[in-house]
């Protein structure tokens, strides 16, 4: 996810073929984008192996 310079917010976009199958600690992984607002392809995210996805979204607006 990348956001211009001087950007307040932006869309932040997830893509993969096939999907996205996250990692069993997936905590804090979004987390620290301030300035994403949206994120464009999160249905892509394959949760079936994560068994921790806490603070994942932490300080996201």
């Amino acid at each position: 996810m990348v956001c211009e310079t001087g950007d307040t917010n932006c869309i932040g976009y997830l893509q993969g073929d096939g999907g996205i199958k996250l990692n069993s600690d997936s905590s804090y992984l979004l987390a620290n984008f301030t300035k994403v607002t949206e994120i464009d392809g999160i249905e892509n995210l394959d949760t079936s192996n994560a068994t921790n996805m806490g603070l994942m979204f932490q300080d996201m607006n």
